[in-house]
């Protein structure tokens, strides 16, 4: 008897979440470990620089099917590769991945249009997973994620570090100074879904301003995005995927009683830049 491993993703709106995340892999590292269990499937990459670091989690629950008979399977991924694959889908089509021990991976998309299978040679990654320590951050703030990326796009054409302020007052600041000028943007209550700063805690934080950006673009994966900031620690910017609404699907509810849908999330998280000069000085 050959075992395998298997999950297909349906849903219209998570296969868009799936798929956005897969196809744009390569942006955040060459190649990666795609880690699959009884419980769900988590990948964990790290850019060449040891910057950037981001996670991707998907219980069991999440997806439309899940099967695995071969217990703990870690597929090494070429990111260029997959997101070719990707290239291929259309709308409207399913997505299923399909291991058998020391086989190729299969992905096949079916559903509108052709039906497509292909096999992707997997690679050898030695690489050890990063602890993530569970933090109480000090500020959390929810906006909207098309917001945060123009924000992002805009600071980006003026430095190459972004500076976020905190705690001055009742809003939150950030800015970006280089040779052409200066931008300093002050976001208001109208523009944040929620905001909550520790009592008595200002901060002002720099981080490098082309990973902000890149992390910024999957608004695919939610309307909201949510930052967390705390002294010496690395920003934490987190896409929820534990909500979805389809036509085809009642949206996924959670409670305190249903654990089905919890934990599902694409996040990063970014170390902050040091000796930063204060981009915004007092009058």
């Amino acid at each position: 008897m050959t075992y395998k491993m298997k999950f297909v993703i349906s849903n219209n709106d998570k296969v868009n979440k799936f798929h956005c995340i897969m196809k744009n892999m390569k942006s955040l590292v060459n190649e990666v470990n795609m880690s699959i269990c009884d419980s769900g499937l988590y990948i964990q990459g790290m850019d060449s620089a040891h910057v950037g670091l981001f996670e991707l989690k998907l219980e069991r629950a999440w997806f439309d099917e899940f099967s695995n008979k071969l217990g703990d399977v870690v597929l090494g991924i070429n990111c260029e590769a997959l997101s070719t694959i990707m290239n291929c889908h259309n709308v409207g089509q399913s997505i299923s991945f399909t291991y058998k021990e020391n086989k190729p991976l299969v992905i096949e998309f079916q559903g509108k249009g052709h039906d497509k299978k292909f096999e992707l040679k997997l690679m050898d990654i030695e690489t050890e997973l990063m602890g993530i320590p569970e933090t109480e951050y000090d500020a959390d703030i929810t906006m909207k994620s098309a917001e945060f990326n123009k924000l992002m796009v805009e600071n980006s054409l003026f430095a190459e570090t972004l500076i976020i302020k905190l705690g001055e007052d009742d809003h939150i600041y950030m800015s970006a100074s280089g040779d052409i000028g200066k931008i300093e943007v002050k976001i208001k209550e109208d523009n944040i879904e929620e905001y909550a700063l520790s009592e008595d805690v200002k901060m002002s934080h720099a981080y490098p301003l082309k990973y902000c950006l890149l992390y910024s673009k999957f608004t695919k994966i939610n309307k909201l995005v949510s930052l967390h900031l705390m002294d010496n620690t690395p920003i934490k910017i987190m896409y929820d995927l534990s909500h979805w609404v389809d036509d085809d699907c009642d949206p996924c509810v959670v409670n305190d009683d249903d654990d089905s849908c919890k934990n599902n999330y694409l996040g990063f998280y970014l170390a902050p830049k040091l000796d930063q000069e204060e981009f915004f000085e007092d009058d």
